[in-house]
C-alpha cells in the first residue's frame, strides 16, 4: 500500500513517482517524473530485444480512483512506440480503452497557443492516436 492509499501501479509511480520492478524482477513500469522515466528509457534502450519485450509486456494494474487518464494513456502510447521503434511485438493492453484519453485532448508541457499546433503536427502518431499530443522527443535520451 502506498502514501495515497492504493497499491495499484498507476497511483504507485505517477503520482508518488516510484521506481518499481515487479514480478520477475524484469518488468519495469512506466513513470512519470522525467528523471525516472529517463532511468526507465535507459534500461530500456540498452537492453536485448527479448528484455525489451518483457519490459513492457503486461499493463499496469489501475485503480481507477487517483489514475488519472492522461497517466493511463502516456503509459500506453509509450510502450505502443518502443514496440514499433525497435520491431517489437505491441502488447495487447495498449489497445483497451482504459488506456486512452476521453473528452478533452491533452498537450505535454501544459502547451498552449502555437505550441500546441506544434505538438498537434510533431506528436508521434502512437501519441495521436491516444489524443495526446506531445513533443515528437518525448522518449529520446540525450
Amino acid at each position: 500500500m502506498n502514501l495515497a492509499g492504493c497499491d495499484c501501479d498507476i497511483c504507485r509511480v505517477f503520482i508518488l513517482g516510484q521506481s518499481q520492478l515487479l514480478g520477475d524482477g524484469a518488468t519495469l513500469i512506466f513513470v512519470a517524473k522525467q528523471l525516472e522515466l529517463g532511468d526507465f528509457l535507459d534500461e530500456f534502450y540498452k537492453a536485448t530485444d527479448q528484455t525489451r519485450q518483457i519490459m513492457i509486456k503486461e499493463p499496469p494494474s489501475v485503480c481507477g480512483l487517483r489514475c488519472e487518464r492522461e497517466h493511463l494513456s502516456f503509459a500506453a502510447a509509450a510502450a505502443h512506440k518502443l514496440a514499433n521503434d525497435y520491431g517489437l511485438d505491441v502488447p495487447f493492453w495498449v489497445f483497451d480503452k482504459r488506456f486512452y484519453m476521453t473528452g478533452e485532448p491533452y498537450f505535454g508541457c501544459g502547451a498552449k497557443g502555437e505550441l500546441r499546433l506544434l505538438f498537434m503536427y510533431k506528436s508521434p502518431a502512437e501519441f495521436k492516436h491516444r489524443n495526446l499530443f506531445v513533443d515528437e522527443y518525448v522518449l529520446d535520451r540525450v
